[in-house]
């Protein structure tokens, strides 16, 4: 419900999915598109040596990512909620 209200607020129409298990989670349409959206709790991992938590970003599917899913993670304690950049993690293995 956090990421349905973020993206209602950002001008959406959006569209929840109506299976139990599914590869969307929300339909999201604007006048510029269509966006299909998988969303996640927010994970933090603590690695020993770092005094820094990071987010534990979640693979997708072969077929998520043929349909272009987005994955947004959403933080239930602040509401927080972060989209993550497919395109930088493409480009970030590509340069490795």
């Amino acid at each position: 419900m956090i990421a349905t209200e973020y993206f209602l607020r950002l001008g959406y129409w959006v569209f929840p999915a109506v299976q139990g298990s599914s590869p969307i989670d929300l339909v999201l349409v604007n006048k510029e598109g269509v966006r299909l959206i998988q969303v996640k709790k927010e994970a933090q991992r603590v690695n020993p040596g770092r005094k820094v938590a990071s987010r534990i970003h979640r693979a997708r599917s072969d077929l998520q990512k043929a349909l272009g899913v987005e994955m947004v993670y959403v933080d239930p304690d602040s509401r927080a909620v972060y989209v993550s950049d497919h395109d930088y993690n493409a480009k970030r293995k590509r340069n490795s």
